[in-house]
């Protein structure tokens, strides 16, 4: 499904795809290099913050609803699973991400394919502005207060 963001029509999964890579783009660099098992020597060391970054992925994910079948979930339900794909992305390509550009926008489409995989993303129905501040009463008014857990 593609939709129209005023200037280009982007797939679902090039929107979750972008706001991915932003969110990684901005996280602080200790939390990166947690994620990446390095240190800021780029010493290898235990990976850490999984958990916590799927987190901050999921919640940049909250101007979509993610149905799990025909039941519509909050985007931060899936935390889970991101942490579990998270999990998945090859230690080499998260350490390229915390660098690279490039890298980064290859790790965050890994990860919205499989959220595209797993689950059917949509945009919530919004009217106003593209940048809500309150997504949690649009997903209220549109799907009750369902979708808290996956």
């Amino acid at each position: 499904m593609a939709v129209s963001d005023g200037c280009t029509m982007q797939t679902i999964e090039e929107q979750i795809t972008t706001h991915i890579a932003v969110k990684f783009a901005v996280l602080p660099k200790f939390e990166k290099q947690a994620y990446a098992g390095i240190d800021r020597f780029r010493r290898n060391v235990p990976v850490s913050g999984v958990q916590k970054i799927a987190m901050q992925f999921a919640e940049s994910l909250r101007s979509f609803v993610v149905f799990d079948g025909d039941r519509p979930l909050r985007a931060v339900a899936i935390a889970s699973f991101i942490a579990e794909v998270l999990e998945a992305v090859p230690i080499e390509m998260r350490r390229q991400a915390c660098h690279d550009q490039e890298a980064r926008g290859r790790m965050a489409s890994l990860i919205a394919a499989e959220i595209v995989k797993r689950y059917r993303p949509e945009p919530l129905l919004q009217i106003g502005p593209a940048s809500h501040p309150n997504w949690n009463a649009i997903f209220d008014r549109e799907y009750g207060s369902a979708g808290d857990e996956a």
